[in-house]
């Protein structure tokens, strides 16, 4: 067990909840929507939004992987923790997601101070997105046991 994940469970921020499997199901979906929405705003030319958007379907796909465990996280650093050993340190998921995870959750962090959106940047969230849902549900199609 690494470290930073026994660090997590010693202090309850990653913890395992009875009713965390029951929730893979609406995060995928509200993966997808902000997914949608991700899509939708970028048409618009609203590329903050979709860059907004991109994220947050990434992190509600990260929740769904992190509850396929039993598992749930208090914050967004935590569920990535815990994916990261879960599921890349097991050779289920490669540590390139994991980056793109860190990388959006900086961005969210940043987001109130940054100004300087672009097509390209919400390209690159959305693009992620839509591949990391992807394979999360392939993922959790193989069962409890991938």
């Amino acid at each position: 067990m690494s470290l930073a994940f026994q660090k997590s469970i010693e202090r309850k921020s990653l913890f395992l909840s009875e009713g965390a499997k029951d929730q893979r199901g609406k995060e995928l979906s509200s993966a997808q929507e902000d997914l949608d929405d991700a899509r939708l705003s970028y048409a618009q030319g609203r590329y903050k939004w979709a860059t907004i958007q991109a994220c947050q379907s990434l992190f509600h796909s990260a929740r769904a992987l992190l509850c396929s465990k039993g598992y749930e996280g208090k914050s967004l650093s935590c569920v990535i923790g815990g994916i990261d050993h879960l599921f890349a340190d097991q050779g289920l998921i490669e540590i390139k997601w994991i980056m793109v995870l860190l990388k959006a959750l900086s961005f969210k962090e940043d987001s109130d101070y940054f100004v300087d959106y672009s097509g390209d940047g919400a390209k690159f969230f959305m693009d992620s997105a839509t591949r990391f849902l992807q394979l999360v549900e392939d993922l959790l199609a193989k069962g409890d046991g991938f």
